[in-house]
C-alpha cells in the first residue's frame, strides 16, 4: 500500500520569524541556518490508499466523533448510536409519531450528464418498512424504495442509480413514512459516479513532531497575521507583519528547502501593496503572481455577509514593486484564490470572500496567459467556458476557507487541504480531475489546543510527502 507523508508548518500570529533583507540576487546559505522560526507546529501524517475506496460523501460511515454536525448531515433530534453497529459506528434513528420524516441529508456537487450511484447498509424495525433513499435535485425528488428483510439483520448493497441531466447540486437523502415505535439504522453511505473505480487516499497517524523550523535570515518578522507560500517553496507573502519593529501590511519573501527537507526562509522585501489580503502566490516565467482581495468589510450582523470591493491578481519581477495584471468579480466565487499548476495549465480554485462559504469553484488558464483574465476558463458543471465567471458551478459543497491545492503526479490526483468550518479542523479531499468529482472531507490532523490552524499552504509536493505552512488564528 502506497503512503504519502504530510508535514505541516503552522506560523502563529505572534511568531518570531528570522528573515534576511539581502538583495534578491544574493545567495543565502540555507544549510547553515543560525536561527529558527519558533512557535511553529510541524505535523507529520501518513496518507494511505483509502480501503473504503472513493466516496463523495463525507463521513459516510459515521466514524467521526462529531458526526451530528449540521453542516455535514441533517438529523432529527431522535438519534443515537446503534448498540449493534454494522461496521465501526452506525446510527440509529427513531420517531414516536407518524408522517414523512427525513433521516439523513448531505449536499453534493455533481457534473451534468453524469450518472451517480448511492449505496448504503440498512436495517429497520420490521420487514417491509416504507423507507426511501435517493437524490433531491432542482428538477424534482428522485427516490428508490427499499424493504429490509428483518429487524435484526443488516442488509448490504441497497443501491439507487440516478442519471443526472443538468443539475450541479443535489441532496443525498434517506427518509421514510414514520409510525409509532419505528426505528432504522444506517451505515456505509456512499456515492460514486456510476461504475467508477477512482483511486482515493486517507490521512493516518498524524502527530505534531516539532514546534520550530530553521531560518538562514538575519532580520526578524515579529508578527504575521497570515502567510501564503508558493507550492514550489520559492516565495511567499506575509500579511500584516512587523519587520524589525516596523509595521508592513504585505511583505514578500523568498525561501527554499535545506538538505534535510526543512523549509528555510531566506530574505524579506517590504512591499507598497496596501488594502490587499493575499490568498495565493505562484512563480511563472520568471515573474511572481499573487491573488487577493481589497476593500474587505466584515458582516455587521448574522443576517449579513462579509464583502470585498475588488479581487485582483498582482504581478512583480522583483518582489517589491507590484501592479495589477488581472481582476475578477468581487461578489463572485473567486475572491479567495489558490493556484495549482498542472502541465501547461494554471488552475485557480476559488471561494467567496465570506467566512464559512459552502461552495468552491475552479477556473483554468494557460501559463502564458495567467495575467489576462479574458483568457480564464470557468468550469460550468460540464465544460470549461472562457471569460464568463458567472457560469462557474461549485465543484464541492462544504464550508471551506483559504485552501491549498496541488496535483500529485505520482498518484494522478489533485489534493486539497483547508480548514473546515464544519469540524474546525484541517481536512483533506482528493480528485482525479480539477473539476472533480471530489471525495468527501477526510480529517487531516487534529488541531492543537487553541491554535485554530487555517490557510494551509503546500510548498513541497513529491512522490511521498507534502509540506504545508499554515497560519494560526
Amino acid at each position: 500500500m502506497k503512503h504519502i507523508n504530510y508535514y505541516i508548518f503552522a506560523i502563529s500570529v505572534a511568531t518570531l520569524v528570522s528573515c534576511s533583507k539581502d538583495k534578491t540576487n544574493q545567495t543565502v546559505d540555507l544549510e547553515n541556518a543560525t536561527s529558527s522560526v519558533n512557535d511553529v507546529y510541524v505535523i507529520n501524517t501518513g496518507i494511505a490508499a483509502d480501503p473504503a475506496g472513493f466516496n463523495m460523501i463525507t463521513d459516510g460511515g459515521f466514524e467521526r466523533a462529531n458526526w451530528k454536525t449540521n453542516t455535514l448531515w441533517w438529523h432529527p433530534e431522535d438519534i443515537e448510536e446503534s448498540s449493534e453497529p454494522c461496521d465501526g459506528r452506525s446510527i440509529r434513528l427513531f420517531y414516536n409519531g407518524e408522517g414523512w420524516r427525513d433521516l439523513a441529508i448531505q449536499s453534493l456537487n455533481l457534473k451534468k450528464n453524469q450518472s451517480y450511484t448511492l449505496s448504503l447498509n440498512f436495517r429497520g424495525a420490521w420487514k417491509g418498512l416504507n423507507c426511501y433513499m435517493g437524490f433531491r435535485a432542482a428538477e424534482g425528488h428522485d427516490v428508490c424504495q427499499n424493504n429490509p428483510d428483518g429487524n435484526d439483520t443488516w442488509e448490504e448493497g441497497y443501491t439507487y442509480t440516478w442519471d443526472n441531466i443538468d443539475d450541479t447540486k443535489a441532496d443525498v437523502f434517506f427518509g421514510g413514512w414514520w409510525w409509532y415505535d419505528l426505528w432504522v439504522e444506517l451505515d456505509n453511505v456512499k456515492v460514486i459516479p456510476t461504475g467508477s473505480a477512482n483511486d482515493s487516499y486517507i490521512p493516518e497517524n498524524a502527530s505534531i513532531t516539532a514546534t520550530s523550523i530553521p531560518s538562514a535570515a538575519s532580520s526578524k518578522i515579529e508578527s504575521a497575521e497570515k502567510t501564503v507560500v508558493a507550492q514550489d517553496a520559492s516565495c511567499g507573502m506575509f500579511h500584516n507583519a512587523s519587520v524589525d519593529g516596523s509595521e508592513v501590511e504585505n511583505v514578500f519573501f523568498t525561501s527554499g528547502l535545506n538538505k534535510s527537507g526543512n523549509l528555510t526562509l531566506s530574505r524579506v522585501i517590504s512591499t507598497t501593496v496596501s488594502d490587499f489580503v493575499p490568498t495565493g502566490i505562484i512563480a511563472v516565467g520568471g515573474k511572481y503572481y499573487v491573488a487577493g482581495f481589497s476593500g474587505f468589510t466584515p458582516a455587521a450582523s448574522e443576517d449579513e455577509t462579509d464583502t470585498c470591493s475588488k479581487v485582483s491578481i498582482l504581478v512583480s519581477e522583483d518582489g517589491q514593486n507590484w501592479s495589477e495584471t488581472a481582476s475578477l468579480p468581487a461578489d463572485g466565487g473567486f475572491a479567495k484564490i489558490a493556484f495549482c499548476q498542472k502541465g501547461d495549465y494554471i488552475y485557480l480554485f476559488g471561494s467567496p470572500v465570506a467566512s464559512g462559504s459552502v461552495n468552491t469553484f475552479v477556473a483554468r488558464v494557460a501559463q502564458s496567459n495567467i495575467g489576462n483574465s479574458a483568457e480564464y476558463e470557468y468550469w460550468d458543471g460540464e465544460t470549461y467556458v472562457k471569460n464568463v465567471p458567472s457560469v462557474a458551478a461549485s465543484i464541492f459543497y462544504g464550508p471551506t476557507d483559504c485552501m491549498s491545492v496541488v496535483y500529485n503526479s505520482e498518484n494522478y490526483a489533485f489534493m486539497a487541504v483547508y480548514r473546515s468550518f464544519a469540524t474546525d479542523q484541517l481536512v483533506y479531499r482528493d480528485a482525479g480531475l480539477a473539476e472533480g468529482e471530489w471525495s468527501g472531507e477526510k480529517l487531516l490532523v487534529a488541531d492543537p489546543e487553541n491554535a485554530k490552524l487555517y490557510a494551509p499552504q503546500v510548498v513541497v509536493n513529491s512522490s511521498n510527502k507534502l509540506v504545508m505552512i499554515a497560519s494560526a488564528q
